[in-house]
This record gives C-alpha cells, sequence and structure tokens, in this order.
C-alpha cells in the first residue's frame, strides 16, 4: 500500500467512526484487527491515541473550513442558543446557525459567569458579528427571561 493511500485510507477509518459514534477502543480488539488484517494486510489500523487526538483534531479543522465557508456564502440565517451543564456540569451555552440547513456554529463554557441579559446579548453579538449581522433574521432561544432580555438587546441594535 503506497504511503498516501495508507493516510487517506486512515482518514476514512477515522471519519467512519466518528460518524458513527464508534468507541476509540475497537482499534485495540482483536476480532477488528483480524478483520482488517485480512481485508487489506498492507493496512495498519491508526492507534486509539492517533484516532483520539491528531485524527480527531484535522477531521475537526476540516469541517470548521467547510463550515465557515457556508456560513460566509449564505445571505441569510437564523441564530438558535440554548444553555445547559454538559457532562461535567459545567455550564454551556451552544449557538447553532441555520442558513437553512443547521450547522453548528459554537459552544461558550460560561465558567463561573452568571448568565444575566447582559452576558447574554455580548456572547449573542460576539456570534452575530462574527458572521455579519444583517445576514441574521431571526434568533431563537428558550422562553428563559434572561434570554429574552439578551435578544430583546440584539434585536434593538440589529433590527
Amino acid at each position: 500500500m503506497k504511503e498516501d493511500e495508507h493516510t487517506e485510507s486512515k482518514v476514512l477509518f477515522a471519519r467512519a467512526i466518528y460518524a458513527s459514534y464508534t468507541p476509540f477502543s475497537i482499534v485495540e480488539n482483536n476480532e477488528w484487527q483480524t478483520f482488517f488484517k485480512k481485508l487489506r494486510p498492507s493496512f495498519v489500523l491508526p492507534t486509539r491515541y492517533l484516532l483520539a487526538n491528531r485524527l480527531l483534531n484535522d477531521e475537526y479543522d476540516r469541517v470548521q473550513v467547510q463550515v465557515e465557508e457556508k456560513l460566509r456564502q449564505s445571505e441569510n440565517l437564523s441564530l438558535q442558543c440554548d444553555g445547559w451543564s454538559n457532562l461535567r456540569n459545567e455550564s454551556v451555552i451552544n449557538f447553532i446557525i441555520t442558513t437553512p440547513d443547521p450547522l453548528f456554529a459554537k459552544t461558550v463554557l460560561t465558567k463561573t459567569e452568571r448568565h444575566t441579559g447582559d452576558y447574554l446579548k455580548s456572547i449573542i453579538t460576539d456570534v452575530l458579528e462574527a458572521y455579519g449581522p444583517e445576514k441574521f433574521m431571526a434568533i431563537v432561544t428558550d422562553n428563559a427571561s434572561n434570554m429574552k432580555k439578551g435578544t430583546k438587546q440584539c434585536t434593538a441594535k440589529y433590527p
């Protein structure tokens, strides 16, 4: 197997792992190793470390470039945001932008920052300004009073 073909195969294998939510430990399973050895003896499975680090980071960068390009080319956008706690019980706010296809835009770890209307306005404004506030037709949030206040302040700034 040529080196460029092997590299491409590792990337495609990694994408399949990420897209199917398959545990990275699959590469350590003897039955999968045997299967791949039989299928293509010259293909060496990437290590769990490689899947969780360089290949994942490269794939993230590749997808981010595509998302950024699609958002920059789109003329009509809407912003959706919602806050909750992640698995480590850290407060996060996620932003999805529709083009009309939904694209994940950003996660903000709010840490100890209180979710006041003013704070939410500032992080919503950051997202709007990153892609051009004139492109946004709507902001969608839940009905929490702080979200309503932050959104109202943004729509006053960017009618």
